[in-house]
């Protein structure tokens, strides 16, 4: 008996009666199936490594920006329907509105406002002073409003 394959003799006992191959030609055979359906999940966790790294280069850019340009991502979004055209203004009552901290009876400071375009939602910010001074110990006596 010889394989239709590779033409190598074959004894009757190891050769394949449905395929004619000899058992090394069964072997490769088996081999390439094996690597044929390999590859689709291969190119699966291919294409899921490459959406990690994506991830993790926006996370590793996320996390470089300083925290003013974070302040400013936040603000440029609408909490309620993610848009993010706003127009900035003051928020009026019988004058401007103000936040008083609890702790502090003395001091107030001014409020941003800003109107999203799309949903009218209004989301009221401390302006960079108040919010500085808010930050410190004690603020300086020529950054108190009210």
């Amino acid at each position: 008996m010889v394989c239709s394959r590779c033409g190598a003799s074959v004894s009757p006992w190891n050769r394949d009666l449905s395929t004619g191959l000899c058992p090394q030609c069964r072997k490769a055979d088996r081999q390439a199936a094996e690597a044929q359906a390999a590859e689709p999940r291969a190119q699966a966790e291919r294409e899921a490594e490459a959406a990690r790294q994506i991830a993790a280069e926006k996370l590793a850019a996320r996390r470089k920006l300083s925290g003013q340009d974070q302040r400013d991502e936040f603000r440029a979004k609408c909490p309620i329907c993610g848009d993010n055209r706003s127009r900035p203004g003051r928020f009026f009552g019988q004058g401007y509105l103000y936040f008083k901290p609890s702790e502090n009876w003395i001091c107030s400071y001014p409020l941003e406002a800003l109107a999203c375009l799309r949903c009218g939602h209004i989301r009221l910010f401390l302006d960079e002073v108040g919010r500085a001074a808010l930050d410190s110990e004690s603020p300086p006596a020529d950054q108190q409003h009210g």
